[in-house]
């Protein structure tokens, strides 16, 4: 969660811009950037734009609180960080009436509704996040909630015929099997790889050998259609196969890795300046080598790597990440199913449920399995038996799947069509002569195939960077 919370004088005398009296210096040069000067007590801001802010008398506080719907509360402490006092919470307008004078700061973070597929997110804007309280002064503090743009939507990568590259459905078309049009249609180049980070930003890798290899699409450029430029994008030379990017995933810490050809590829956080429109090259800072066909990617709770790597699950783990590496998997893993007649699954795409299941997506099989968490430590070579492998109808052209907030997941199926596996269905093995058909089943005109599925923000719980509370 973004917020700023404004602890401006903690320690009185011991915390710079405070004098001994516990009076706060706000501003230093610039008094717009603590308020105007109606704010200061003495109502002369100064010449350096700066003022002592006097601990002493009371005043009134008026909190507005704009941009949520009905039965969304918002998140807001309004701090006066003086020894004997505590930060007052919010979730609604209100008025505090005869606080202490003196210096307040304000903190707003992100908040969200109730959804039984995918929340919206609302991020807030804090209008005068300090401010002096003068004595019989009344101070108005604004707060405007705005929902984030990729929120509350489905979204999938657009394969051949359909609309856009990049397809978003709002959680409302979710509920019932239907043919609905789609919410956002985003014209940008866009391969098989798709990945949210915490603030709804789109990474998606590119379409051709024409596209950036990767290109960052900003979460406010995707809630209604369009044709956005990315606000930043690269290519990474020393990628040598098409496609370049076979699955991407970010790290708790921001860094992007990339599944290519026989590497996976860290690109450092530092390598790349979202905002700034720019399409620059950079270069991996640790590259896992000695790896054969590389498919999707995916990270546990615990911070280890999984990749689809020649039909098999393979693990390294966090304590590998730092350096390059070109040493065996630490774990790799052959799954088959849990017949009288036990047959090899293959993993071509990953998605941990909130349980800390991994599921894999057998592309010729048409089938999601899950291998159990119990099954995923351990090193060297193992054989794990899937708890429950699930086959859909032989036209399906599976890709990464993704499962929404009541733990349904969510998978591409034939041309023009994409559907929900509920848990129920989830819990229960199928084969190709009687496969499972999805309790839902969306057959939108503006689908070509749906090559990839994600959901921002991803249900709590689940190992992904734009997972939330």
């Amino acid at each position: 969660m973004r917020g700023v919370l404004l602890s401006l004088c903690a320690g009185l005398a011991l915390v710079s811009g405070c004098d001994s009296s516990g009076a706060v210096t706000i501003g230093g040069g610039d008094a717009g950037a603590a308020g105007d000067a109606t704010n200061a007590p003495s109502g002369d801001a100064g010449a350096a734009g700066s003022w002592a802010c006097e601990p002493s008398g009371s005043g009134d506080i008026v909190l507005e609180v704009d941009g949520l719907p009905k039965g969304v509360a918002a998140s807001i402490v309004i701090d006066q960080p003086y020894p004997g006092s505590s930060g007052q919470t919010a979730t609604k307008s209100k008025t505090l009436s005869g606080v202490d004078a003196g210096a307040w700061g304000v903190l707003a973070t992100r908040v969200y509704d109730a959804d039984p597929a995918v929340r919206t997110a609302y991020e807030p804007t804090v209008k005068l996040q300090q401010f002096c309280l003068a004595d019989g002064g009344t101070q108005t503090v604004t707060v405007t909630y705005e929902a984030i743009g990729s929120s509350n939507k489905l979204w999938t990568i657009n394969g051949p015929g359909g609309t856009t590259p990049l397809l978003g459905f709002a959680s409302a078309l979710l509920a019932e099997t239907g043919a609905p049009a789609v919410s956002a249609a985003i014209d940008a180049p866009a391969g098989g790889s798709l990945a949210f980070d915490h603030d709804g930003n789109a990474w998606i890798g590119g379409a051709s050998v024409d596209d950036p290899t990767v290109a960052r699409y900003a979460a406010g450029s995707l809630s209604d259609t369009g044709a956005p430029l990315p606000d930043f994008a690269f290519n990474v030379p020393a990628i040598g196969c098409v496609p370049a990017v076979r699955g991407l995933a970010l790290d708790s810490t921001g860094n992007l890795w990339l599944s290519t050809c026989a590497n996976v590829l860290r690109i450092p956080k530092s390598a790349y300046t979202p905002g700034s429109g720019e399409t620059s090259d950079v270069a991996a800072d640790v590259t896992l080598s000695g790896l054969t066909t590389n498919e999707d990617l995916a990270f546990d709770s615990a911070g280890n790597l999984w990749l689809a790597s020649e039909d098999k699950v393979v693990r390294f783990d966090k304590a590998r990440l730092a350096a390059d590496d070109a040493d065996a998997p630490d774990l790799t893993l052959s799954v088959t199913t849990d017949d009288a007649v036990p047959q090899a699954l293959a993993a071509n795409h990953l998605a941990f449920d909130a349980s800390g299941n991994l599921w894999a997506i057998d592309f010729a099989g048409n089938a999601a399995f899950e291998i159990a968490k119990a099954d995923l430590s351990g090193t060297g070579a193992k054989t794990a038996v899937a708890v429950v492998h699930v086959t859909v109808d032989v036209q399906a052209v599976m890709s990464r799947a993704a499962f929404d907030d009541q733990g349904a997941l969510w998978l591409s199926l034939a041309a023009g069509k994409f559907g929900k596996l509920t848990p129920a269905q989830l819990n229960v093995s199928s084969t190709a002569g009687a496969p499972t058909t999805p309790e839902i089943v969306l057959s939108s005109p503006d689908v070509g195939y749906a090559n990839g599925i994600a959901f921002f923000p991803a249900a709590s719980g689940l190992p992904l960077a734009s997972a939330q509370p």
